[in-house]
């Protein structure tokens, strides 16, 4: 009988183990099937969103395909009128990247103070950030966003003192870049906003906000890169303008270009230059430019993140020529690179050798002035440039 007992015992449990190894293959089995057919979706919807961007890709080469037609045919256009106008003038000549390099003819660093009143500091220029040319002044102004101030020279960049704070008992935060407009105000970022001056460096207006960059547009419009924490697109490009010498925010394009990137937390836009109603961005965190246009709305990627001659790595400054060039420092790559108004690689600038933390680069009465930031452990300073 006990016999009997055991041996039903036995059976039960064998019973009971080979129904649930039976359930468990089963339910592997459905779990496959359920993840292939998850995978077979997925490889369906990726194929029709690479359909999608193939076609917007060739939409928006025909479209640029047909604007470079149409700009070739202006361009030609333009050029015989200048053939009858400006036989003479070799002005745009010499503004032109394609066929000038530059040669150092200046190096300014570590600037002496001469001043019985200036005690704690007796070095200037050290770290500069930014370089302005004030011509109703005959004098530098330099931003040193390391220490905090921000510094002004004479025509030889002797020392002269430092830009007192529009506040009494108060001081610039993180100062960064500066410029000078040609109908005279004086613009000046720091941490809280935008410090704007007049003609003789009296104070007369404050914007309020997060910005990076300055630079000059049609009509004295100044563009500056805007972020809003609120708004999914942070990066935005601001327009001010001015009347009776108020100025007012005037525009704002959203940079969708980087928002729509799934890249977008590691951008870092901080550097812009104006050319025909088209902004030109470098982006140091994505080693990439752009350009976005104030009129159309239209923004393209530029180039790749590398050492070979049409790549960058980490740009900074950007500057643009009478036709459109554009002149990026490519900071870790220590040189400066030439590219066309519609993103070509031209040429790296021959015979250009820089340290590794350049950042604003200026053109000031026909020169170009690039700043170097330096680092703790190496001091910086102002290189001046002519073209050849």
């Amino acid at each position: 009988m006990l016999k009997r007992v055991l041996l039903g015992v036995c059976i039960t449990h064998f019973v009971y183990k080979l129904w649930k190894y039976l359930k468990y293959t089963e339910s592997v089995n459905e779990e496959e099937q359920d993840n292939e057919e998850k995978d077979e979706e997925k490889h369906h919807i990726e194929s029709e969103d690479c359909s999608n961007l193939s076609y917007k890709f060739d939409v928006k080469k025909g479209i640029e395909e047909t604007s470079s037609k149409e700009g070739s045919n202006e361009e030609e256009a333009e050029n015989h009128t200048k053939s009858k106008t400006d036989v003479n003038s070799n002005i745009t000549e010499r503004m032109n990247f394609r066929q000038h390099n530059f040669k150092l003819t200046g190096h300014f660093s570590s600037i002496p103070i001469i001043k019985d009143n200036y005690i704690k500091h007796k070095i200037s220029l050290l770290h500069p950030h930014d370089v302005a040319y004030l011509p109703s002044l005959k004098q530098f102004l330099v931003t040193e966003t390391f220490y905090d101030r921000v510094g002004i020279f004479n025509e030889s960049f002797a020392f002269q003192h430092w830009l007192p704070y529009p506040k009494k008992n108060q001081r610039f935060q993180k100062p960064t870049s500066v410029l000078s407009l040609d109908n005279g105000p004086i613009l000046l970022l720091e941490k809280k906003g935008i410090q704007i001056f007049d003609t003789q460096l009296n104070w007369a207006q404050f914007k309020t906000g997060h910005y990076c960059g300055l630079t000059e547009g049609l009509n004295g419009d100044v563009y500056t890169l805007a972020w809003f924490k609120e708004d999914v697109c942070r990066c935005h490009i601001r327009r001010l303008s001015s009347t009776d010498n108020k100025y007012y925010w005037d525009g704002t394009v959203k940079l969708t270009v980087i928002s729509e990137d799934f890249q977008c937390q590691e951008s870092n836009p901080r550097f812009l230059a104006y050319h025909r109603d088209t902004i030109f961005i470098t982006d140091t965190g994505l080693n990439r430019f752009y350009s976005a246009n104030v009129v159309t709305g239209v923004q393209i990627v530029y180039t790749a993140h590398g050492n070979i001659p049409r790549h960058v790595a980490k740009p900074t400054g950007v500057i643009t020529d009478d036709k459109g060039n554009i002149l990026i420092v490519d900071r870790d790559n220590k040189r400066l690179v030439v590219y066309s108004d519609d993103g070509v690689f031209i040429k790296v600038m021959p015979n250009c050798e820089f340290p590794g933390n350049l950042q604003t680069i200026r053109k000031i009465n026909g020169d170009y002035f690039i700043c170097d930031r330096g680092n703790k452990s190496q001091v910086g300073g102002v290189y001046k440039f002519s073209q050849e």
